[in-house]
């Protein structure tokens, strides 16, 4: 990179012209705000395929299990290589090798002002990390998520808007959440501006006027200091 930089700079001046060459840096964690890395830009424009089924229907085939890369998910690693989403041992699964950051991806779908989101999530790592369920996502400045630490059996729900979490449902202890490595069915419904949360079929908290009021969804994963975090996700499903 050193030797490409100073062939451009001389050959601008041979040319007579300026030639300004950008540096791209990460952008940095604070006390609200984890670091953003670049995986979470690249799957904007991915297309996700995920089934659309009836509430009323439970049967098993009406679910992404996404083992495959044929159900669409981003593929890659950010430019840094801190960060990667893949699929392994039969899982769509998010990787962070840096403390203190997040990635998401997104699943576009759109049309809906009533549904139910519901996903298997399994942290592997990083003790005291956290993993979610994004939705009401309009960009990535701004959107809704479920966050659990299973480490804690602790959930919340917060707001993310122009570079800061605000909390919607603060941090609180439920007996229905999973500890540790053990896996967690998150589900939430979205009724206009209103939601419901739940962990394992178990009802948490309903709130109103928090601008879900969309079908676009995502899965969400943000490192604590122990690294490397690794989340498994799996059977991913949108009921009407």
């Amino acid at each position: 990179m050193r030797h490409t930089r100073t062939t451009l700079i001389i050959l601008g001046l041979i040319l007579g012209i300026v030639i300004v060459l950008p540096r791209i840096y990460p952008k940095r964690a604070t006390a609200n705000t984890p670091q953003i890395l670049l995986s979470a830009q690249f799957p904007i424009e991915n297309k996700i395929y995920l089934p659309v089924v009836p509430r009323n229907v439970q049967s098993a085939l009406n679910h992404d299990g996404i083992s495959n890369s044929e159900s669409g998910w981003h593929e890659g690693s950010s430019i840094d290589g801190k960060s990667k989403w893949s699929y392994e041992n039969g899982k769509y699964t998010g990787w962070l090798g840096e403390a203190h950051a997040w990635a998401a991806v997104t699943a576009p779908i759109s049309g809906f002002d009533t549904y139910s989101l519901q996903v298997t999530a399994t942290r592997s790592g990083g003790a005291y990390s956290v993993y979610g369920v994004i939705f009401g996502w309009t960009d990535w400045e701004h959107f809704t998520l479920l966050k659990i630490n299973s480490a804690l059996s602790q959930y919340g729900i917060f707001r993310y808007k122009s570079g800061t979490f605000e909390t919607i449902i603060d941090w609180t202890s439920s007996p229905y959440i999973n500890s540790d490595s053990t896996p967690n069915l998150l589900q939430v419904d979205c009724m206009g501006d209103s939601i419901q949360v739940f962990t394992n079929g178990h009802p948490l908290s309903q709130v109103t006027g928090t601008q879900a009021v969309d079908t676009q969804m995502g899965l969400y994963i943000e490192s604590n200091a122990d690294v490397p975090l690794t989340v498994y996700f799996d059977d991913v499903t949108v009921k009407p």
